[in-house]
């Protein structure tokens, strides 16, 4: 259920079958403050398709997150994201994002490049156990990163998220495991705090150099760690080169080269920054003619 910002009753999301054993379609329902049926929205996309959570987006529209449902037993759960218009019309699907065998849609935020989104991807491998996980959607619905985070042993699953003010999301949940000594199951709660990337890793920045003495050039090897080019803060790279010349800002993590103005010592340093964690490796260069 989710409150109408204007203050004109709830929204309503789940499923609905019409006679026991119909495949179940996607039901999006508004009331108003006394619970009357304002109006509401069957989504038939030809399987069993299970509403989760519904997001009500900047743009007047709706972002529907659920699953599907197959006979598979490997690969039970297909992710499901649908985008509607303020006028309830689909603007996209997307049922492909996510690997078969996910059940990756439980919770969602929307950020200002598209949508962020939380809940379990089943392995189809053994020991098929779950793992959290952590997806984001460009605003047309394509898909632009997609994490996992592994206990091992353990079926984690996340069922609310919020967007915290530093930028991280925080999904929030349960993870249940097998008790070797007590021969029992048991379920704990599950908190999981990733940063814009949806990542738990901290950057560390590196680089090596070869310097070529001709015409004063050096070409140098970033190797920074923990960084992931999908988009300018998963692989955000600033080169100071030690010479005056203004910084360098780059998402390459391949060979750079630069041209000093003459041989010399210089201190060089990398800052790899993934979202609001940042890291900075320091270097003597030494650029002395050889020959």
């Amino acid at each position: 259920m989710k409150p109408n910002p204007n203050g004109n009753g709830y929204y309503l999301f789940g499923s609905t079958q019409a006679t026991l054993g119909q495949i179940a379609n996607l039901l999006l329902v508004h009331i108003d403050e006394d619970g009357t049926i304002l109006w509401d929205k069957i989504i038939d996309l030809g399987m069993g398709d299970y509403g989760r959570k519904v997001l009500l987006t900047s743009d007047g529209g709706y972002l529907l997150v659920g699953y599907q449902y197959n006979t598979n037993y490997l690969q039970h759960y297909k992710g499901l994201v649908v985008k509607l218009d303020s006028s309830r019309n689909i603007t996209w699907i997307n049922n492909t994002a996510y690997p078969e065998g996910s059940m990756a849609s439980k919770c969602a935020v929307e950020i200002a490049d598209g949508y962020v989104l939380g809940g379990s991807q089943y392995k189809t491998v053994p020991p098929y156990d779950k793992d959290a996980c952590v997806t984001k959607l460009n605003p047309d619905g394509s898909l632009a990163w997609q994490r996992t985070h592994d206990r091992a042993g353990e079926d984690d699953y996340t069922y609310d998220m919020l967007s915290t003010p530093d930028g991280s999301y925080l999904l929030c949940g349960r993870t249940e495991s097998y008790d070797d000594t007590l021969g029992v199951y048991r379920a704990d709660v599950l908190l999981l705090k990733v940063n814009c990337m949806g990542l738990q890793t901290l950057p560390q920045a590196m680089f090596i150099n070869s310097s070529i003495d001709t015409n004063y050039l050096c070409v140098f090897q970033n190797l920074s760690e923990y960084t992931y080019p999908d988009s300018l803060d998963g692989g955000h790279y600033i080169w100071d080169f030690g010479d005056g010349t203004p910084p360098l800002q780059t998402t390459t993590d391949a060979f750079i080269p630069h041209y000093y103005p003459n041989f010399g010592t210089y201190r060089v340093s990398l800052t790899a920054i993934v979202c609001n964690d940042t890291s900075t490796y320091t270097q003597t260069l030494n650029l002395w003619a050889t020959g």
